[in-house]
């Protein structure tokens, strides 16, 4: 059975907007959340950091003697540009949830390939975010917190574009050169990114890129057989 029709046989087209509506309300309260939040000592350690030694001295110092994350660092770097880190922590942590919102739906828009509309994708989405957020073991810390976001929440969103960009190519069919070199070019540069936000991700990304590349090689003895 089809997720659509799975959806609407056990909600009923006449529930499917009031499933959308408690997965937006859920997820407004959680982002509604984070004006309640405030930064904690490692914000300031960063902060103070790089107001003495710039964005580049302050990253290369802490990758070399701190942390081998340097995604996770450039982003709490760029977070401490700011004159105020207090002002601007609700409007980060606000910002966070919305990249992985979009993250999630660019995975199921390329897994799915325009099958189904964009409100069913949509709602897909939210759903799967409520899911997520309600099972997550410490939700301050990986939500109301920006070294959470990025270490961990970073590592996620990179994950879900490089298997969206893994969906698109195996199912988008076939497409120009240059479309393909394009996607190739930038799932390398997320997959550089990725492995810089935590060791898990790392783990994963070349985990991924092994199959992929038993995939490739397999696809390749098929075609020459051919």
């Amino acid at each position: 059975m089809e997720i659509k029709k799975l959806v609407m046989t056990l909600f009923g087209e006449s529930n499917f907007i009031l499933l959308l509506l408690a997965s937006l309300l859920v997820i407004t309260v959680f982002m509604a959340l984070s004006l309640a939040a405030f930064p904690a000592a490692d914000d300031y350690c960063y902060a103070v950091e790089v107001r003495n030694y710039g964005f580049v001295g302050s990253l290369v110092g802490w990758y070399s003697a701190w942390s081998g994350r340097f995604s996770a660092t450039a982003l709490m770097n760029l977070i401490s540009l700011s004159r105020d880190i207090k002002e601007t922590y609700a409007l980060v942590l606000i910002s966070a949830q919305l990249v992985m919102l979009a993250a999630i739906f660019a995975f199921l828009r390329a897994l799915f390939q325009y099958r189904y509309s964009l409100r069913f994708v949509a709602l897909l989405t939210l759903t799967a975010y409520v899911i997520f957020l309600t099972g997550l073991p410490d939700i301050a810390q990986y939500m109301y917190w920006t070294m959470g976001i990025a270490d961990y929440a970073l590592g996620n969103v990179s994950l879900l574009l490089l298997l969206a960009i893994g969906a698109q190519q195996e199912l988008g069919g076939q497409s120009k050169r240059m479309f393909s070199m394009l996607r190739f070019a930038v799932a390398a540069m997320v997959a550089i990114f990725a492995v810089g936000t935590n060791e898990l991700t790392l783990i994963s990304v070349l985990g991924k890129r092994r199959t992929s590349r038993r995939k490739f090689n397999q696809r390749g003895r098929i075609e020459r057989k051919l």
